[in-house]
């Protein structure tokens, strides 16, 4: 049951709908209360809250989307002339844009004041043009290091047998990556908002807000993050192939680099066979032996960067995912797991809507020396803010709806 604060006169013209954030179940904001209702008329106004849970789940903001929904559909029948508006705080301003994905609900508002709430764009992180190089190189070319270790263990212990787990270990490991990634695509199909073409939308954001702060941070360490990952999953690889393509093209050049390329090639597969053809012939390679260096050299010398400049970007990959999964846990569980496969960008508004922004100042800090804690927390009692959304409501009312 909402919780109303409702007047017996049933020809309300005004109903605002108020959405908290995460973690402030059962919050009242009274000041925000007392100016609606001086606004707008104490007889001509119905102010109810959502009750929902609060909690910091993908799972929670989608339930509280359905109820709003049910809210919503429930006032605009109950009363089809008045003038319906949401005004929502952080993640509520979430769960409004959710509830979006209801046309008669979108159709119904008159309007949709959001307070402080962060907008992320996200989309599946996609490193090459070609999905199906991406398919194989994203999760073989983490597993080729398993394969690495394993085979010098292996060489260097002389035991054929320690080679047997390494199949094994890249059966699983791609298996399990490839589901990873299967549940991170599903995962964002259900927290995607819908499109917002015709929602009347205001946002209002508070000066030194730290959720901002926070997420813009966020977006640095995943620019980074990308073009590590691209490195580590190979996403070089078809760069790389391109710029071959490109350069083979050229009518003086191409043919030198064609001849050159291939007996480069045949000198390192000469050299990697011979190296396999010794492990197997109980033969070790004896680097003091100028024929056998020469002849791995190109081997040693691609193994080396390669390996080194792989595992160099593998050890900054690992913590810069902790630290943007870490950075992601105020958005829920659900964003951190599927960071790694997550391309995030922090934005002041929501994809694709034409909206109004209003970006208060820093004005009077301490506007009331009996609350403390976050700036985030405090946009819904900041007396600017409520000014700026009441008169962007009387706006709304006035107007006659397109």
């Amino acid at each position: 049951m909402l919780t109303e604060v409702e007047l017996s006169n049933q020809s309300l013209q005004v109903t605002v709908t108020l959405v908290h954030g995460t973690w402030a179940r059962n919050s009242k904001w009274p000041r925000l209360e007392q100016e609606l209702l001086r606004q707008f008329g104490l007889d001509n106004t119905l102010i109810t809250y959502l009750p929902w849970t609060g909690g910091n789940t993908a799972s929670a903001r989608l339930s509280a989307a359905a109820l709003l929904q049910s809210h919503l559909r429930s006032l605009a029948d109950q009363r089809p002339t008045a003038k319906h508006f949401v005004v929502a705080h952080s993640h509520g301003g979430n769960i409004a844009l959710l509830a979006m994905r209801d046309n008669q609900i979108k159709a119904a508002l008159s309007g949709l004041v959001c307070l402080s709430t962060p907008f992320l764009l996200y989309r599946p992180l996609t490193l090459v043009p070609d999905e199906d190089l991406f398919n194989k190189a994203a999760y073989w070319g983490i597993i080729i290091s398993v394969a690495t270790i394993s085979g010098l263990a292996a060489y260097l212990s002389g035991n054929g047998w320690s080679l047997l787990p390494i199949p094994v270990t890249l059966l699983v490991l791609n298996r399990l990556l490839r589901r990873w990634r299967s549940s991170a695509r599903t995962f964002l199909d259900r927290v995607s908002p819908p499109p917002l073409d015709g929602v009347r939308l205001l946002i209002v954001r508070s000066p030194s807000d730290e959720t901002s702060l926070s997420l813009g941070a966020l977006q640095a360490i995943t620019r980074l993050l990308s073009a590590l990952w691209s490195f580590v999953c190979l996403g070089w690889v078809d760069h790389g192939v391109d710029l071959f393509r490109h350069i083979v093209a050229n009518r003086f050049i191409g043919p030198v680099v064609s001849v050159v390329a291939a007996g480069v090639f045949l000198w390192f597969m000469s050299g990697y066979f011979y190296f396999i053809g010794s492990y197997f012939a109980h033969h070790p390679v004896d680097f003091n032996n100028r024929f056998e260096l020469i002849l791995l050299s190109p081997a040693l010398l691609f193994v080396a960067t390669a390996v080194s400049s792989y595992f160099t970007a593998i050890l900054l990959v690992g913590p810069l995912l902790l630290f943007t999964s870490m950075l992601l846990i105020p958005f829920g569980p659900g964003f951190a797991l599927h960071a790694p496969f997550l391309e995030i960008s922090v934005e002041p508004v929501p994809e694709n809507v034409a909206c109004e922004v209003v970006q208060l100042g820093w004005g009077q800090r301490d506007f009331n020396p009996k609350t403390r804690g976050l700036q985030h927390s405090r946009t819904h009692d900041d007396p600017r803010a409520i000014a700026a959304a009441i008169s962007w409501l009387q706006a709304r009312t006035v107007a006659s709806k397109p």
